[in-house]
């Protein structure tokens, strides 16, 4: 079985560095939720996202290299929250990123990536 690929830019994502991406890219997150699993793309540019995102799903997440493709928060409260949930370590949900720069811009920092899971 192949997993779906799930192009932001797809969904209206920009990555330009000005243009606010959260919903675009919360709208792609929705359809591979729908899916179950798969690869959530961004494509090189800088995403700016003004909230946090929630991931429940097995997800890959892939970009085009550390300094090509960022996910940058422009507030402390942003970041990407991932629940792997309970169960088994065959049952979990798998969280995997690659070629990705996750940052904030605040002066008082913030979370950009929280990964959960229940023992």
């Amino acid at each position: 079985m192949s997993l779906g690929y799930y192009n932001v830019k797809d969904y209206g994502a920009l990555g330009d560095g000005a243009t606010d991406d959260t919903v675009a890219i919360n709208s792609a997150i929705a359809d591979l939720a729908s899916a179950g699993e798969g690869v959530l793309y961004f494509p090189s540019g800088i995403y700016i996202l003004t909230s946090q995102i929630s991931i429940s799903s097995s997800v890959s997440m892939q970009g085009d290299g550390i300094q090509l493709s960022v996910l940058q928060w422009t507030n402390a409260s942003g970041g990407i929250t991932f629940d792997g949930g309970a169960g088994t370590l065959n049952s979990r949900k798998v969280f995997f990123a690659k070629d990705l720069s996750f940052l904030t811009t605040q002066a008082s920092g913030g979370t950009a990536l929280e990964i959960d899971y229940t023992v």
